[in-house]
């Protein structure tokens, strides 16, 4: 009799990078991230965050550069532009989608250079 071991292979999340955007976002109606995003670990437990912004509403600097938790799964929500924004990564760590659920217009995408 012959025994064989399945082994599961899990994904696990790769926030880590770079990302272009896509051109989903509004930007006559909103702050939309725009152009590049990076992401890059800072210590063990935390991701930066810096991207351009461009659009309606965005802060006179046009960019935002921020320390979030590194988040531990394939979602998290990022507290930006004065709202909780929602984002997910694709399951193969490509694509980031942005979702802003208070005005839908101004959600996006990027995918990883």
């Amino acid at each position: 009799m012959d025994f064989y071991i399945l082994g599961l292979l899990v994904a696990k999340p790769n926030w880590v990078g770079n990302f272009y955007t896509t051109t989903k976002c509004d930007r006559s109606r909103c702050c939309c991230i725009y152009g590049l995003i990076t992401m890059a670990r800072v210590g063990s437990n935390q991701l930066r965050l810096v991207t351009q912004v461009d659009g309606t509403g965005c802060p006179p600097n046009r960019y935002i550069d921020t320390t979030i938790s590194l988040p531990t799964s394939f979602k998290t929500a990022v507290y930006l532009f004065g709202g909780l924004i929602d984002v997910k990564l694709s399951s193969d760590s490509r694509i980031i989608d942005v979702s802003n659920q208070a005005a839908p217009q101004c959600s996006g995408s990027a995918i990883r250079s």
